[in-house]
């Protein structure tokens, strides 16, 4: 069975009537399925695939990745610093180094973004999001082909990452009302935040992975007036230690994928509150 034949017959059981929640405890029994939102909040949905390279591998083994034929633009090259800056009796030092990693891939109309480097694969897409079926089917169309050009020996920890956009009324309202992670304000001062950002990692036991979430309130993007935005940003990250060689080696990634994507559900529904739902439900 063949990695298309797997993805058909695991993808999305998590949006059915009978989705696994045994490992979301009392909120599994709270939610209401499917999982399926007609106006999902998502601005930017990404993968990523942490390896182990192949010492033969050359970082401009990897420029031709992507090319027009593909729709994409020309590779543009990812650099990476690192160094350091320290001051000498009023000298600055500057022992800053910069080095290429991989190559950078952008689709035609910049809906996608595919990232090679040499030792992870990230694929990236753009608004408008669809569904987890065309996104997963995608990325791991360009991971397929990175597998093929960079030739890992292992994979050591997958990435599954969205950031959402959940849009607030065109009134003032508590942030509280809308979602679960918030500040707390001193009770004498106005409880309405013109602006807001919190960070937490929180270790997922029951999916083997830890879940990184970011919320940040902030004035609107476009510039006009209104309610500010609120960015809830959920990065799950999952260890493993998978050879490339092995038989089982498709069946065991993509059963870590739908884990990975698991978490961020749980995560993404444990941090929204009913009100949230109507929002993206209607």
């Amino acid at each position: 069975m063949d990695l298309l034949d797997e993805r058909a017959k695991g993808q999305d059981k998590n949006l059915t009537q009978d989705a696994d929640l045994s490992k979301w405890g009392e909120l599994g029994n709270l939610v209401q399925l499917p999982l399926d939102y007609p106006k999902a909040p998502i601005v930017e949905a990404i993968l990523q695939i942490h390896v182990t390279p192949a010492d033969t591998l050359a970082v401009d083994d990897l420029q031709t990745l992507l090319t027009a034929e593909d729709g994409y633009g020309p590779a543009e090259q990812a650099i990476a610093f690192d160094g350091e800056v320290s001051l000498v009796d009023t000298e600055v030092i500057n022992k800053v180094e910069a080095s290429k990693v991989g190559y950078i891939f952008r689709r035609h109309d910049l809906k996608r973004v595919v990232q090679a480097h040499r030792d992870s694969f990230i694929f990236s897409w753009l608004p408008p999001y669809e569904h987890w079926k065309q996104f997963s089917e995608e990325a791991l169309d360009h991971w397929t082909r990175y597998q093929r050009t960079a030739q890992p020996s292992s994979v050591q920890s997958i990435g599954v990452r969205t950031i959402n956009k959940i849009p607030l009324p065109d009134r003032a309202t508590e942030l509280k009302d809308y979602v679960r992670i918030s500040v707390d304000v001193p009770a004498y001062l106005p409880q309405a935040l013109a602006s807001m950002f919190s960070q937490v990692r929180v270790p997922l036991s029951m999916f083997g992975a830890i879940a990184t979430i970011t919320s940040v309130l902030q004035p609107r993007s476009d510039g006009t007036q209104g309610p500010p935005e609120l960015i809830l940003d959920i990065d799950i990250q999952k260890s493993l230690s998978l050879d490339l060689a092995d038989v089982g080696f498709h069946e065991s990634l993509l059963g870590a994928l739908q884990e990975a994507r698991d978490a961020k559900n749980f995560v993404f529904e444990a941090c929204i509150t009913d009100a949230t739902r109507g929002l993206i439900s209607k």
